[in-house]
């Protein structure tokens, strides 16, 4: 399987220095983020794609902009156009840049201003070919209300580990979403803060029932949205062990499905 990672996994170095070391630890993928916000520490996503291009690291999901405002998504008025036409321009943005996939955090309380603007959205995100895929966050309703309300082979599912863990543990995503399943966003926690580690560094996430929840699915690139503050490594070191985690997940996804193979003959 593939391993993917963010271009910033918490070290403010150049763009082309994580890049590279991303490459050098043997990363397939990479994610990145288009929030305004982050482009000090970031780099421009134009110059970022084109670096990742060059050394021949491919393109997974395109994080796009997130903050306060977005509850209010889902009402009337001025912010809510305003948010809707920044998304529907990083639809857009992530097409041209080659993105598979434009991962937006969806919050706030179901109603049905929100579902006539994502489907606005999922219009020209047909016209660019680019999934909308939803992550799950803190209320599973609000997830659910879009699901379930709305029917379009663009509106996707990515799957986030450590918000499972921290925000919604009670909450189930597999089987019902399995077939929505678009991309990952893996990292670990001690289930009371989102602290964005890597798996085996002080998290409680159940890898084993992750990997068979994943088996379950058509994934094939395991992309890690790390950003830990709290670990004692340096670069490379964070990155190896990142890197480690992607391999020990393959095989263990890989083997589950080996035996669900051999469980349906």
């Amino acid at each position: 399987m593939d391993i993917g990672i963010t271009d910033f996994y918490g070290f403010y170095e150049p763009y082309k220095t994580r890049l590279n070391k991303i490459k050098a630890n043997n990363f397939t993928y990479v994610l990145m983020s288009n929030d305004k916000r982050y482009k000090k520490q970031n780099g421009s996503l134009k110059n970022r794609v084109k670096y990742a291009k060059k050394i021949g690291l491919k393109l997974s999901s395109l994080h796009a902009s997130y903050d306060g405002t977005l509850p209010l998504f889902n009402l009337k008025g001025k912010i809510g156009d305003k948010i809707e036409r920044l998304l529907k321009k990083e639809a857009k943005l992530a097409s041209k840049y080659g993105f598979k996939n434009l991962v937006v955090h969806i919050e706030g309380d179901p109603s049905e201003i929100l579902l006539q603007r994502i489907n606005r959205i999922l219009k020209v995100c047909e016209k660019y070919k680019v999934n909308f895929a939803l992550e799950n966050l803190e209320r599973k309703e609000i997830f659910d209300f879009v699901e379930h309300n709305i029917k379009n082979q663009m509106l996707k599912f990515c799957y986030d580990s450590g918000h499972h863990n921290c925000f919604c543990k009670d909450k189930e995503f597999f089987p019902e979403y399995t077939d929505k399943l678009t991309c990952v966003h893996l990292h670990d926690n001690n289930a009371k803060l989102d602290q964005h580690i890597p798996f085996e560094c002080g998290g409680n996430i159940d890898i084993t029932k992750l990997s068979k929840d994943l088996a379950k699915t058509s994934i094939n690139c395991l992309d890690f949205e790390i950003l830990p503050k709290i670990l004692n490594l340096n670069p490379d070191e964070l990155l190896k062990k990142v890197y480690e985690n992607g391999v020990l997940l393959s095989n263990l996804i890989n083997n589950f499905r080996q035996k669900n193979k051999i469980a349906q003959n």
